[in-house]
């Protein structure tokens, strides 16, 4: 990465409440940064499919954003983003807690985009 890839005016932290954003504001500004490589399509937000989950922010003992490219079981490749989230009193990652997916039609496509949608979450987590 190179010094431009690193700046980004989204911020993980709501300046009023001082609490983690949501994870559907997350998928929002990935969706946003990354609309040249979606091809139309979009981040689904899983929180959006789970009524309990509708309000979810980034859980705060995250360690890592996440994005990740994965070839479908039936068709297509999936650009998955997400948290590797500190489980009990452990120091290191513990579980991975899936936030959205988007759907392309070729490998190289979805790495292109993965790699696009890492860089941001990147970006967001020094900023």
């Amino acid at each position: 990465m190179n010094p431009q890839d690193t700046v980004t005016g989204f911020s993980l932290e709501e300046k009023d409440s001082g609490k983690n954003v949501t994870v559907t504001s997350l998928i929002q500004a990935v969706n946003a940064h990354c609309k040249n490589l979606l091809q139309g399509e979009s981040f689904c937000d899983r929180t959006a499919w789970d009524e309990d989950r509708k309000n979810e922010r980034i859980p705060k003992r995250f360690r890592s954003l996440i994005s990740f490219a994965i070839e479908g079981e039936s068709e297509g490749w999936y650009v998955h983003v997400g948290a590797m989230v500190a489980f009990g009193n452990r120091p290191y990652p513990g579980i991975y807690i899936d936030f959205g997916h988007a759907k392309l039609w070729s490998s190289e496509d979805a790495y292109a985009l993965g790699m696009e949608a890492q860089k941001f979450l990147t970006a967001v987590r020094w900023n």
